[in-house]
């Protein structure tokens, strides 16, 4: 195991970053402190083992909300209640994760262009149905039980809308 300072943990980091978001990441580090911190490497077989009990906790999540048998995810069926679940998997794994369409993709037997479309359609659907919000915000909750994070897209989403809440509270007090 090797073990990083503070700086070169840094730089690991702001590379998975989007480049689009990298402000904010660099507010964010810097209100965390200059403390030597450290960080110790897992091994390559330490993180797959991770990804892969990560995965297998996600596909168990969405598919007992969303009402399906796991192994349902990786037949070749078009029923809307898979084909959604594997949709709210592919959102998941590109916010949550550095995997790519193709990776993710590979798993499902899928090209790169359908979880593409998948991820934008479950990003679209987060902004304007608030039913199928809370459905994912259930499989967040069932994987923050098992340990994992929620992702930072699904935060952002809710912090809006907590500030939409307070703009329309001081909008009433204001009458």
């Amino acid at each position: 195991m090797k073990v990083l300072n503070n700086e070169e943990i840094k730089d690991l980091l702001v590379e998975l970053v989007p480049k689009w978001k990298r402000a904010k990441f660099e507010r964010i580090w810097n209100l965390l402190g200059r403390e030597d911190a450290t960080l110790l490497m897992t091994t390559e077989e330490q993180y797959i083992s991770d990804m892969q009990d990560f995965w297998s906790a996600l596909e168990d999540s969405a598919s007992s909300v969303i009402g399906i048998q796991a192994q349902e995810l990786y037949k070749t069926s078009r029923k809307q209640e898979i084909v959604l679940t594997r949709q709210i998997i592919f959102w998941y794994l590109r916010n949550c994760t550095q995997l790519t369409f193709a990776n993710i993709g590979a798993h499902y037997n899928k090209d790169h262009a359908t979880i593409l479309h998948g991820v934008s359609r479950v990003a679209g659907q987060l902004e304007v149905d608030k039913f199928f919000y809370s459905t994912v915000w259930k499989v967040a909750d069932l994987m923050e039980q098992k340990g994992y994070p929620k992702p930072m897209q699904f935060i952002s989403i809710f912090e809006k809308e907590l500030e939409q809440l307070k703009l329309k509270k001081l909008k009433r007090l204001k009458r």
